[in-house]
């Protein structure tokens, strides 16, 4: 693993082709606030992406951030996590911010197409 150092910012901007190295030191960045923000939801978030990705060490922080987090942060966390997949699934680059919730509430959403049969022709 490498170091936290001044290009971390950059990390935590990870995108779908982010190692699960790069999950790791992200986690790591967010739940010290060295390198970025500190921030448990997202420290939580990106160390579930990394044991997902096979960081076993990611595993014990993520289990030791849980302790100090409520029920609410940790599914905020989850969400967070399943979000970043579904869209890393979907090869659209993410960055480690999670949209706000005033952003998440104004979203417009196109309304289904649905097609009408053809009306007969008269003749």
């Amino acid at each position: 693993m490498k170091p936290i150092d001044a290009d971390t910012q950059a990390i935590i901007e990870v995108g779908a082709d982010a190692t699960g190295d790069d999950l790791y030191r992200a986690g790591l960045a967010c739940s010290t606030g060295q390198g970025a923000p500190l921030c448990y939801v997202q420290a939580h978030k990106w160390f579930n992406l990394a044991a997902l990705a096979g960081v076993a060490e990611a595993k014990v922080y993520r289990r030791e951030l849980s302790e100090l987090m409520s029920s609410a942060e940790i599914a905020e966390a989850q969400a967070g996590a399943r979000e970043w997949m579904t869209a890393a699934v979907h090869g659209k680059r993410r960055t480690g911010a999670a949209p706000r919730k005033a952003d998440a509430e104004t979203e417009t959403r196109p309304e289904p197409v649905v097609e009408a049969e053809a009306e007969p022709v008269a003749a």
